[in-house]
């Protein structure tokens, strides 16, 4: 892979890894939000606020918006190792190029 492509490579990974980032954000409002929802749910349906607080933590619906957030986390996580690997691959690159043209100066 020359250069430019791996460099073309980091720059969609950041992306990713942006967009990514973006969307934990708004799944954690979501989620706050969707719990409140649950909460209320079980409120209306005669529980004490400690009742309902519990049930929306297990609720089925809640704990897939978990599952899915985790999910991106780790894929973020994935993204971010892969775009350190790619740019110390560009730094390691860099240096033997600087080496090389040293070496060539050196040499009468």
């Amino acid at each position: 892979m020359t250069t430019d492509e791996q460099i073309q490579t980091l720059q969609a990974l950041r992306y990713r890894i942006a967009a990514i980032g973006q969307t934990l954000a708004e799944r954690e409002l979501t989620g706050r939000v969707l719990r409140l929802k649950l909460e209320t749910e079980e409120r209306n349906c005669g529980a004490t606020k400690t009742d309902a607080e519990k049930a929306a933590r297990v609720h089925a619906q809640y704990l897939e918006h978990e599952r899915h957030s985790i999910q991106l986390g780790f894929d973020r996580e994935m993204d971010l190792a892969e775009a350190e690997a790619v740019r110390l691959r560009l730094e390691f690159q860099l240096v033997e190029r600087r080496r090389t043209e040293l070496t060539n100066l050196a040499v009468p």
